[in-house]
Protein backbone atom coordinates (compact mmCIF):
# COMPACT_ATOMS: atom_id res chain seq x y z
CA UNK A 1 0.00 0.00 0.00
CA UNK A 2 3.02 2.72 0.71
CA UNK A 3 3.88 2.66 -3.17
CA UNK A 4 -0.22 3.14 -3.82
CA UNK A 5 -0.49 6.37 -1.43
CA UNK A 6 2.87 7.69 -2.65
CA UNK A 7 1.40 7.56 -5.95
CA UNK A 8 -1.77 9.13 -5.04
CA UNK A 9 -0.39 11.16 -2.61
CA UNK A 10 1.59 12.73 -5.87
CA UNK A 11 -2.08 12.68 -7.55
CA UNK A 12 -3.66 14.69 -4.68
CA UNK A 13 -0.92 17.02 -4.68
CA UNK A 14 -1.25 17.72 -8.22
CA UNK A 15 -4.61 18.67 -8.06
CA UNK A 16 -4.09 20.96 -4.81
CA UNK A 17 -2.85 24.36 -4.17
CA UNK A 18 -1.65 24.06 -0.59
CA UNK A 19 1.10 21.75 -0.75
CA UNK A 20 3.95 21.66 -3.00
CA UNK A 21 5.15 18.56 -4.39
CA UNK A 22 8.50 19.27 -3.24
CA UNK A 23 7.10 18.64 0.54
CA UNK A 24 5.30 15.74 -0.62
CA UNK A 25 8.94 14.05 -1.46
CA UNK A 26 10.24 15.47 1.59
CA UNK A 27 7.10 13.00 3.78
CA UNK A 28 7.30 9.83 5.57
CA UNK A 29 4.71 7.46 4.42
CA UNK A 30 2.59 7.85 7.93
CA UNK A 31 3.02 11.82 7.19
CA UNK A 32 1.47 11.14 3.60
CA UNK A 33 -1.16 9.09 5.51
CA UNK A 34 -1.96 11.37 7.94
CA UNK A 35 -1.86 13.98 4.92
CA UNK A 36 -4.66 12.81 3.23
CA UNK A 37 -6.58 11.63 6.21
CA UNK A 38 -6.90 15.42 7.01
CA UNK A 39 -8.14 16.22 3.99
CA UNK A 40 -10.83 13.29 3.91
CA UNK A 41 -9.19 11.79 1.16
CA UNK A 42 -8.36 8.66 3.55
CA UNK A 43 -10.48 7.22 6.73
CA UNK A 44 -8.17 4.28 8.01
CA UNK A 45 -10.03 0.90 8.83
CA UNK A 46 -12.88 0.35 11.39
CA UNK A 47 -9.86 0.11 14.18
CA UNK A 48 -8.35 3.25 13.75
CA UNK A 49 -5.14 2.26 12.76
CA UNK A 50 -3.69 2.85 8.97
CA UNK A 51 -2.52 -0.86 8.07
CA UNK A 52 0.26 0.78 5.81
CA UNK A 53 1.68 -2.84 5.20
CA UNK A 54 -1.53 -4.15 3.16
CA UNK A 55 -2.31 -3.78 -0.52
CA UNK A 56 -4.94 -1.44 -1.93
CA UNK A 57 -7.73 -2.91 -3.27
CA UNK A 58 -9.46 -1.71 -6.12
CA UNK A 59 -12.48 -0.98 -4.15
CA UNK A 60 -10.76 1.32 -2.20
CA UNK A 61 -8.73 2.53 -5.38
CA UNK A 62 -12.04 4.14 -6.52
CA UNK A 63 -12.98 5.93 -3.53
CA UNK A 64 -9.67 7.56 -3.41
CA UNK A 65 -9.21 8.90 -7.00
CA UNK A 66 -13.15 9.64 -6.73
CA UNK A 67 -12.35 11.90 -3.26
CA UNK A 68 -9.10 13.41 -4.78
CA UNK A 69 -10.93 14.31 -8.14
CA UNK A 70 -13.89 15.31 -6.42
CA UNK A 71 -16.43 13.25 -8.63
CA UNK A 72 -20.02 12.75 -7.59
CA UNK A 73 -20.99 9.41 -6.89
CA UNK A 74 -22.72 7.40 -8.57
CA UNK A 75 -24.19 3.79 -7.26
CA UNK A 76 -26.43 3.56 -10.42
CA UNK A 77 -23.81 3.55 -12.81
CA UNK A 78 -21.97 0.47 -10.75
CA UNK A 79 -25.07 -1.92 -11.39
CA UNK A 80 -23.78 -3.72 -14.00
CA UNK A 81 -21.12 -5.45 -11.78
CA UNK A 82 -22.98 -8.18 -10.37
CA UNK A 83 -19.99 -8.59 -7.86
CA UNK A 84 -20.73 -5.11 -5.36
CA UNK A 85 -23.91 -6.46 -3.87
CA UNK A 86 -21.94 -8.34 -1.19
CA UNK A 87 -22.77 -6.31 1.84
CA UNK A 88 -18.80 -6.13 2.56
CA UNK A 89 -17.91 -4.22 -0.71
CA UNK A 90 -21.37 -2.51 -1.41
CA UNK A 91 -19.99 0.93 0.22
CA UNK A 92 -17.80 1.21 -3.05
CA UNK A 93 -20.45 1.27 -5.71
CA UNK A 94 -20.74 5.11 -5.28
CA UNK A 95 -17.56 5.48 -5.65
CA UNK A 96 -17.12 2.99 -8.29
CA UNK A 97 -19.61 4.45 -10.76
CA UNK A 98 -18.34 7.85 -10.28
CA UNK A 99 -14.61 6.26 -11.90
CA UNK A 100 -16.34 4.70 -14.08
CA UNK A 101 -18.45 7.03 -15.79
CA UNK A 102 -15.32 8.93 -16.27
CA UNK A 103 -13.50 6.28 -17.59
CA UNK A 104 -10.82 6.03 -15.48
CA UNK A 105 -11.61 2.25 -14.16
CA UNK A 106 -13.11 -0.46 -15.74
CA UNK A 107 -14.78 -3.69 -14.95
CA UNK A 108 -12.46 -6.90 -15.27
CA UNK A 109 -15.29 -8.83 -17.84
CA UNK A 110 -18.10 -11.04 -17.27
CA UNK A 111 -19.79 -7.79 -15.67
CA UNK A 112 -17.53 -7.92 -12.25
CA UNK A 113 -15.52 -5.10 -10.63
CA UNK A 114 -13.25 -7.71 -8.86
CA UNK A 115 -13.64 -4.41 -5.73
CA UNK A 116 -11.74 -6.92 -3.69
CA UNK A 117 -8.11 -7.84 -6.17
CA UNK A 118 -4.88 -6.02 -4.93
CA UNK A 119 -4.43 -2.54 -7.28
CA UNK A 120 -1.24 -2.90 -9.65
CA UNK A 121 0.58 -0.04 -10.81
CA UNK A 122 -0.62 -1.03 -14.54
Amino acid sequence: MKKGLSLLLAASLAFSAFTSAALAAEMTAEEKYEALVKEGIFSGYEDGQAHLDRTMNRAQAAKIVALILGLKEDAEAAGVFVDLEDPSVAWSKGYIGAALNEGIMIGVGGNKFDPSSDVTIE
